[in-house]
């Protein structure tokens, strides 16, 4: 049988990763660890751009030195969620996965493109 409540919980939070957990600042993981973060799960979230209604999707992680926060990603960590995300039929299957292996370790880096646009870099230590 379908456990309803999960299924509520979910579509009112939009993923496993965010359920009881706040959204934390990017500013605020690459300063609070400047060692790096243990990424241990991951989904992505799919919404749609309210002025275009152009479909996008962005990663949410979870990381071991934190538990109460999850991490909104932007295109470089989206990216490697999706290339995690590869050949698992769901995001909870895959971050079981990563979170058995020991999860990865990466640290956060504030960068510009080379048109001079701001990101975020992900290096994998």
């Amino acid at each position: 049988m379908k456990n309803f409540r999960d299924v509520a919980a979910s579509a009112t939070t939009g993923s496993f990763v965010m359920s009881g957990r706040d959204a934390i600042q990017t500013d605020l993981v690459i300063v609070g660890y400047p060692e790096g973060i243990t990424i241990v799960g991951a989904d992505l979230i799919e919404t749609t751009d309210e002025k275009t209604g152009e479909a996008k999707v962005y990663a949410a992680c979870l990381f071991a030195e934190d538990d109460k926060h999850y991490l909104n990603g932007g295109s470089s960590l989206t990216n490697i969620v999706k290339q995690w995300m590869s050949g698992y039929d769901s995001a909870e299957a895959m971050s079981a996965d990563l979170k058995s292996s020991g999860g990865v370790k990466v640290k956060l880096r504030k960068g510009r493109t080379k048109k001079g646009n701001p990101f975020t870099e992900v290096i994998v230590l």
